[in-house]
């Protein structure tokens, strides 16, 4: 099952699908991992408490940037009070697969830049 998740992962990272900038974005916020070089930025647009669209702009290793894509799909349309409970539980359960310690950091920094938007 691993594989499977892995494939996810190189494919997200390779051709990430909410990556770029947002236009009218309201909420935005950066993120560095300085022990692996991981550098994201996030851009949001809220709108009546809603998240109606947010993206990511990674430098960053496949972890890294995968873990963005899939909390951006995760969240579009999620209402902004509902972000506040989005844990590393959740994160790691979208990715699939086991994290080691070295790499959490990787998998953790898009959650951590994402709170400090919101």
């Amino acid at each position: 099952m691993d594989s499977l998740y892995q494939a996810e992962i190189i494919d997200r990272s390779q051709h990430p699908r909410y990556a770029g900038p947002v236009p009218g974005a309201t909420h935005s916020s950066g993120g560095l991992n300085a022990s692996c070089g991981d550098v994201i930025r996030w851009e949001i647009r809220i709108s009546d408490g809603v998240v109606e669209e947010i993206r990511h702009q990674c430098q960053a290793c496949a972890i890294c940037t995968a873990s963005a894509d899939l909390l951006a799909e995760a969240l579009t349309g999620v209402p902004t009070a509902a972000l506040k409970n989005v844990t590393s539980e959740n994160v790691l359960s979208a990715l699939g697969i086991s994290i080691s310690p070295v790499r959490m950091k990787c998998a953790m920094l898009p959650l951590s830049a994402l709170l400090n938007a919101v």
